[in-house]
């Protein structure tokens, strides 16, 4: 699970994420009201796409405000 109520994106911060980053997170508010401002990162791929998303996500992360 990632915590991304810092960054302000939201309730679903997936969906900023997928739009800035083109990664598809899993979003916290589809598994229950405690998840919104959090997301899922499902790390079951291959260590070549594993870093291309992290790096991406990591771009976008250092870019916003916080």
């Amino acid at each position: 699970w990632l915590d991304l109520r810092a960054l302000h994106l939201g309730a679903d911060p997936a969906a900023a994420l997928l739009e800035r980053s083109r990664v598809a997170l899993s979003p916290g508010p589809e598994f229950g009201r405690g998840g919104a401002g959090f997301a899922r990162l499902n790390l079951a791929t291959g260590p070549t796409l594993l870093t291309d998303a992290v790096t991406r996500l990591g771009a976008v992360v250092s870019a916003a405000p916080c």
